[in-house]
């Protein structure tokens, strides 16, 4: 990994912080922890490796933070 990607990485982290921590102020939380269950549910069911796979994709879609 070089400089560029690890500071990338770095604020793609704190952009995933921030979108939690919006989700905590207005309630969507409870949202949150619901869609959490319900994939790992799903991801337990498709197995080890699609389960990752489909984990990952989650967590990407749902830090991504749109650029404004």
């Amino acid at each position: 990994m070089d400089r560029g990607a690890g500071s990338q990485f770095l604020t793609d982290i704190g952009r995933g912080f921030d979108v939690i921590g919006e989700a905590v102020a207005t309630g969507e939380l409870f949202r949150w922890i619901a869609v959490w269950c319900i994939f790992a549910a799903a991801t337990a069911a498709a197995g080890p490796l699609l389960g990752s796979a489909l984990a990952l994709a989650l967590l990407w879609v749902a830090t991504e933070v749109p650029d404004e």
